[in-house]
């Protein structure tokens, strides 16, 4: 009776005391984490309790399911941008950098101005902190706000005092209007209205002056070069709760009342219950708040609140998250990174879920081996197994310094000691901590898992009612006189009523597991350095000017600056950009640009030619292009005299060399070509004058022997025949004579012609060959402003020059003109008196043209008469 009294006043203690903490009734329960039986929950066989407690004869027993292989847990950095309708609600906790979905895009303003819209998650997040474009991070400057929504100016490299990029930050309220700025941009209307609201939806706007010939602009618009840092979503945190054990204003069930929080015990609190927008849940589990042990999740949060002390005199605190929980994936494996962040141990009971913050616990109860039950099973283990034991862990953690991109960690690495005990082999573990953007949490959280593992006794006890208090995760304090005394941590429990016993799982652990020193942040071993936050330059470095003089041919001397600067080696790096000015002189400033040379040139200086004058005080400053757009820098204006050494040629020199040596004696050659073709003219027009004056003669004579043919006839009527035929025979000479001497004058004329033009244009062709060699030697001088004889004094010479040589030709033509025309005056005089001779003989035919009419009628007479 007494045994069956004790049995029912044991179990109502029992019900009693987890009714008040846990809210369910008590069964067993499987507790796992740091220790590396991630995933196990206990399953559980016992009476029912239905009105009164009944308590008969039953077996409690607990099998634990194998280890998970490791599977790749979410961190808190989306490196690439999102594209396309088919994406997942993304749950941001804690600080995240994202690329974000791309939804949008929109031209307006005649393709001037542009709008892009990136979703950074789901749910009412709190503030963007950063934009980076491609590494480099651009300051942010808030030009306007409104009621869940945020507008910066985005400073980018070389914008001056004029913006050309905009962010506004729309932050997810679950009332979040649409964006007047859209709407009123859109292109075509239908395209943003007032239908687009985005509730719960955290995205920003980004809009751009936009120059489809700015290349740099181009690029940061590709869609895939902006990172966006924002801290994440605002949380329910039930400390902050009045109603729920805490003290403050929070409530699940009011989204207006959550603040922004990066512990991970509060976000998995969240992320168990459900992250629900107006009623609907788009992401998280979705347990009732009567199954999570929240007292625990308190405790949880409080640990990783507490305050760090660092090497470099500061302090963070113990846990922090940033953790991207897509739609898409396992509840679990977004639970664990989340735990895991905290090197917590999961709680997981039937109907119940609670979660230890890994920190040093108060041990709640001492024993020995003399409290251990013999008539129960006990096991116990000093070592782990091979598989399971190593000495060296290794891993990364999403490093902010690092453009979010993932750096080591400070391995924790054994000594030799330690190596020893494992038969000298070294074996070595990975832990990664991507949802960590803390190198001192991750390498804390690495020498925790370390630590733990190097403890690895083991053990299965039982003991009496006097035990029946424990719980999962308690520690307990084993005085063994056989295996020494070590702590130990709850792992499992079973507790059976009817026998008044409880039996538990037992893992060695220690308070320095947890334990923390400033000088363990020191890597015991080679470490990677991790890059600097501005790692890629903004300028070429240690600008150094050298004043010098540049001869050129003919020993024309006149002053450069050598600009030298440090090797570059930055690839990304594709010009030099040099401005070079009279000091404290603006107006003469002047800017080049120096490419980056052929591979495998060095590229560590360049020469100043353009505008350099002797005996001056310059300043020149730098800067660089980029191949991708980050932030430049000009440089310091530095000093320099230049040298007073200045050579130049003789006008008379550069003017022949303009010319290319042609001569005055040249010159006079050509002239005299055509003089001498004007000559040759005349003696052709002599030469046809000499046949017209013969021609006339010729008349002359024919006309004598008409006259006498008409004397014979007019004599000798018998012969009057033979008169009549000699007549005809002499008019068709003088006709013969008088065609001869039109011919030959005309001949002559059209020589004399062709032979004036000949000569004029051979004059001509020589004028402006001279010209034009002038004028060419001029514009060499002028294009090449580099060269030797690039000044404006050399340049008044050579149109000196040319002007003096037109001078000279067009003299020479001058001359030639009055030969030639003098020649052709005297050619003129001789054809027209071959025109008057010819004149002659056409009146002398005329003369015989009558006399042979008058012999005609004569003979006709004759006739008649005879």
């Amino acid at each position: 009776m007494i045994n069956r009294l004790s049995i029912i006043l044991l179990a109502i203690w029992c019900l009693l005391t987890w009714s008040a903490t846990a809210h369910a009734f008590p069964v067993v329960g499987a507790i796992v984490g740091a220790i590396g039986l991630s995933g196990a929950v206990a399953t559980i066989a016992t009476y029912a309790i239905t009105g009164a407690l009944l308590v008969g004869g039953m077996l409690l027993s607990s099998a634990l399911t194998p280890d998970t292989p490791e599977v790749a847990q979410p961190g808190g950095v989306e490196a690439d941008v999102q594209l396309g309708s088919n994406v997942p609600h993304r749950l941001p906790f804690g600080q995240i950098a994202t690329k974000g979905h791309y939804v949008y895009f929109n031209e307006y303003d005649d393709g001037k101005r542009l709008d892009q819209v990136y979703v950074l998650g789901t749910g009412w997040c709190n503030r963007l902190k950063k934009v980076m474009a491609s590494g480099e991070e651009c300051p942010l400057t808030e030009i306007d706000s409104g009621t869940g929504w945020t507008k910066y100016a985005v400073e980018l490299p070389d914008d001056g005092d004029s913006p050309n990029l905009w962010v506004t930050f729309w932050e997810g309220r679950h009332d979040q209007p649409a964006s007047p700025a859209l709407i009123d941009h859109a292109n075509a209307p239908d395209r943003w209205t007032s239908d687009h609201i985005g509730t719960g939806i955290c995205y920003a706007h980004v809009e751009a002056r936009y120059d489809r010939d700015i290349s740099e602009l181009q690029s940061l618009l590709s869609g895939n070069t902006l990172l966006f840092v924002i801290e994440g979503l605002r949380l329910y945190d039930p400390r902050l709760d009045s109603t729920a054990g805490g003290d403050g204003p929070h409530r699940f069930d009011d989204w207006r009342t959550w603040e922004y929080s990066d512990n991970p015990a509060v976000g998995l609190y969240h992320y168990e219950r459900g992250y629900f927008i107006n009623g609907m849940r788009v992401g998280g589990v979705g347990r009732p708040g009567y199954r999570l042990i929240t007292e625990q999740y308190m405790a949880a949060a409080n640990v990783c609140d507490e305050e760090v002390e660092l090497a470099d005199g500061g302090s963070e605190p113990r846990y922090r998250h940033s953790v991207v929980a897509s739609e898409d994936i396992e509840h679990i494996d977004a639970i664990t990174a989340m735990a895991g962040a905290m090197a917590a141990d999961r709680v997981e009971m039937p109907g119940l879920f609670g979660v230890i913050a890994g920190a040093a616990q108060v041990p709640v109860a001492t024993f020995t081996d003399d409290d251990i039950l013999l008539d129960a099973p006990k096991t116990f283990s000093a070592k782990r197994g091979k598989e399971d034991l190593y000495n060296r862990v290794y891993g990364q953690f999403s490093d902010p310094a690092n453009n979010y991109e993932a750096s080591a960690i400070a391995p924790v690495i054994g000594n030799d000691d330690v190596v020893a005990v494992d038969g000298g082999h070294v074996r070595t573990a990975k832990s990664d901590f991507l949802q960590v953007n803390s190198g001192t949490q991750a390498e804390r959280l690495n020498r925790i898992k370390y630590r733990q593992n190097r403890r690895q006794a083991s053990a299965r006890h039982s003991f009496d009612e006097t035990m029946i208090h424990l719980t999962m995760g308690d520690w307990l304090v084993w005085q063994s006189a056989k295996h020494g005394t070590r702590t130990f941590k709850i792992i499992r429990l079973a507790r059976d009523l009817e026998k008044c016993r409880i039996t538990v799982d037992l893992q060695e652990t220690h308070t320095d597991v947890y334990g923390h020193s400033t000088g363990e942040e020191t890597p015991i071993g080679p470490v990677p350095v991790p890059p600097s936050a501005d790692q890629r330059p903004r300028n070429v470095r240690n600008l150094r000017l050298q004043a010098t003089a540049i001869t050129g041919p003919n020993g024309q001397t006149r002053p450069a600056i050598n600009v030298f600067w440090d090797t570059v080696t930055d690839e990304t790096i594709t010009a030099v950009v040099l401005d070079h000015q009279v000091k404290d002189q603006p107006s003469t400033a002047i800017r080049s640009l120096h490419p980056r040379p052929l591979s495998g040139e060095d590229w560590s200086g360049t020469t100043l030619v353009s505008g350099i004058q002797a005996g001056q005080t310059y300043e020149v400053r730098s800067t660089i292009n980029t191949a991708v757009p980050r932030r430049t820098e000009w440089s310091d204006w530095v000093s320099i005299q230049t040298s007073g050494q200045y050579v130049v040629q003789s006008a008379q020199s550069l003017y022949l060399n303009a010319v290319e040596w042609v001569t005055a004696a040249e010159i006079n050659a050509s002239l005299s070509e055509a003089t001498d073709a004007a000559d040759a003219a005349q003696e052709v027009a002599g030469e046809a004058l000499e046949t017209a004056n013969t021609a006339k003669d010729n008349v002359q004579t024919l006309t004598g022997n008409v006259a006498q043919a008409a004397a014979n006839a007019a004599t000798a009527l018998t012969d009057s025949q033979t008169a009549a035929t000699a007549a005809a025979n002499a008019v068709s000479a003088a006709g013969e004579a008088k065609a001869q001497a039109e011919t030959a004058a005309a001949d002559a004329t059209a020589a004399a012609s062709q032979s004036a033009a000949t000569a004029q244009s051979q004059t001509e062709s020589v004028m402006r060959e001279v010209i034009n060699r002038i004028d060419a030697a001029r514009d060499r001088q002028v294009i090449t402003g580099d060269a030797a004889l690039a000044n404006q004094a050399l340049v008044r010479r050579l149109d000196e020059g040319r002007e003096a040589s037109a001078s000279y030709t067009l003299d020479l033509v001058s001359q030639l003109d009055e030969q030639t025309a003098s020649t052709f005056q005297s050619f003129d005089v001789r054809v027209t008196a071959t025109e008057q001779g010819v004149e002659t003989v056409a009146s002398a035919v005329r003369t015989v043209d009558t006399k042979t009419d008058d012999n005609a009628a004569s003979i006709t007479t004759l006739e008649q008469s005879t």
